[in-house]
């Protein structure tokens, strides 16, 4: 019964910070904090497995009507999927959406569940030199794939990286970046990456757009 209790908790955080621009799953963890303190890690991982599949839905609405995505995963949804809507088809990319966050999940639990038994070493796998090989490879290809100039694309790799550093590092147990604030340990907070990233530049877009009184034909 508690774990269906937590599950639900899980579901309702979910729908609530997942339509609040900048929210996430992160954001909702770090609130709710000192009550996970006091579950043990089944209850835990539960409350989290459904936090994440409510905000991975959730997140669209906010992304489609307003086109502010809500974390990392609908940056494209706001892009298209606001378009969507203001062409006037937003049940459209609502369902569309859903439809592929069903399946998405579905096609992670599997995943999931199939390599339960060696998840700790596909971990260890991943940790390790061959993530750095295949994160350098990875830049390598979208460097030399992208239509953008060399130039710009190598020096906002270098700044991701940098600021993807800021925080706590799992290996070697020590902070950086963090300049003794407490709340950088997590990393930087993703809404306001997005505000820096995204959504200023979007909105400096609408600066030379001159809105002009259309002319009524008697």
């Amino acid at each position: 019964m508690l774990s269906l209790l937590w599950c639900l908790i899980g579901i309702l955080t979910g729908v609530i910070f997942g339509i609040i621009p900048g929210g996430g799953p992160f954001l909702a963890v770090a609130t709710i904090y000192p009550l996970l303190f006091l579950l043990d890690p089944f209850n835990i991982l539960l409350f989290y497995i459904s936090l994440l599949l409510t905000t991975g839905y959730t997140n669209s609405v906010t992304s489609i009507l307003y086109g502010i995505p809500g974390d990392a995963s609908s940056v494209i949804t706001a892009r298209h999927g606001h378009n969507l809507f203001l062409k006037g088809k937003g049940h459209l990319a609502v369902s569309t959406n859903a439809i592929s966050s069903t399946i998405g999940s579905i096609f992670a639990i599997c995943l999931f569940l199939l390599f339960l038994p060696s998840i700790y070493n596909i971990f260890k796998f991943y940790n390790s030199t061959i993530q750095i090989f295949i994160i350098i490879l990875a830049i390598l290809l979208l460097t030399l794939l992208s239509k953008q100039k060399m130039w710009k694309t190598i020096p906002l790799f270098i700044i991701g990286g940098v600021l993807a550093k800021i925080g706590f590092d799992n290996q070697s147990y020590e902070t950086w970046g963090t300049f003794g604030i407490d709340y950088l340990t997590l990393g930087i907070p993703f809404s306001a990456v997005m505000i820096g990233l995204y959504i200023i530049p979007e909105l400096l877009i609408f600066r030379d757009i001159k809105i002009t009184k259309q002319k009524s034909i008697n």
